[in-house]
């Protein structure tokens, strides 16, 4: 009997990610979506874009990926979000992202009902930075505790709003992931600049009341604790086309090894080959199948 999928909810910004060559859908939690989608979910993204031809054409590439996007508000008066990449020799980017834009602006209606009917929530700190997303977002997680909330924090600067957003957000997750960028950030936080990387996250785990926390720190792997138990996954030998989306794939990839109760070993080395399999292409949600992610494991050197 074929088990039925699990539906995962982006919860957040989505907008154009520009290269200097050329374009693709983006946004963290509307990757995640994507990426879930890939590997075997329902999923969809709640989200706003502005009543324009990027916003038209943003929809009609997220319904091109199976995605469910009756949760995208139009914001008219506003423009469809962007954000400009360049990348480096290493891949590696650097972002400029638009300002109040129509992510910034969705609105409380009946989409909250949507927060009744998914498995996990994936959201994050960026389409929180104006109030009215931050309230719809909030409200949105209230009513979706009975479902798996995870927190990719994915945040740039320590500043007061960026505080209060985090600390709200991560006392109603089940699962707080952040990068190593991140950890250093909330040592200061939380006044933990004596505990290493692994012991932040147990401290995390416990202090927020989590299931696990997860820490990705790009070549040098990944590690996720229960707050008692501890593993870590070697990052794969690849050669690294853009590193765009990586942690969208490795929060989408372990959301779904969570819902399907794998072991912490099995969490961490599924999360660690997606994420690496982005790695290898351009754009944060490259075009993939579950073959393609098996046989890219099974020619992976480790």
């Amino acid at each position: 009997m074929k088990k039925t999928p699990h539906t995962i909810t982006g919860l957040g910004e989505v907008l154009w990610d520009i290269y200097p060559e050329a374009r693709f859908m983006g946004g963290a939690p509307a990757n995640a979506a994507v990426h879930a989608s890939q590997l075997g979910a329902r999923a969809a993204v709640v989200s706003a874009v502005g009543c324009d031809r990027d916003g038209d054409q943003l929809v009609q590439a997220l319904a091109g990926r199976d995605i469910d996007t009756s949760g995208i508000q139009r914001a008219c008066g506003y423009d469809t979000g962007s954000v400009h990449i360049r990348l480096n020799d290493a891949g590696t980017p650097s972002f400029v992202c638009s300002n109040d834009t129509a992510f910034d602006h969705m609105q409380q209606d009946s989409l909250n009902a949507a927060a009744l009917n998914t498995d996990a929530v994936i959201t994050g700190t960026l389409a929180q930075r104006n109030a009215e997303s931050e309230e719809f977002i909030q409200s949105f997680l209230d009513n979706s505790r009975l479902s798996l909330i995870v927190y990719d924090a994915n945040f740039r600067d320590i500043d007061p709003k960026t505080v209060s957003i985090v600390n709200r957000t991560a006392q109603k997750a089940g699962i707080l992931k952040i990068n190593e960028h991140e950890a250093a950030a909330m040592q200061t936080m939380y006044n933990k600049e004596h505990l290493s990387l692994p012991e932040l996250a147990r401290f995390l785990t416990d202090h927020f009341s989590l299931l696990y926390t997860a820490v990705t720190m790009g070549a040098q792997g990944a590690f996720i604790t229960d707050g008692t138990r501890t593993v870590s996954g070697r990052a794969l030998d690849i050669a690294v086309v853009d590193t765009t989306g990586c942690g969208d794939a490795f929060t989408a990839a372990m959301a779904i090894t969570v819902l399907e109760n794998k072991t912490l070993e099995e969490i961490i080395d599924f999360s660690l080959i997606v994420s690496a399999y982005t790695a290898t292409r351009k754009g944060a949600v490259p075009l993939y199948t579950l073959d393609d992610i098996a046989a890219f494991a099974d020619s992976s050197p480790r």
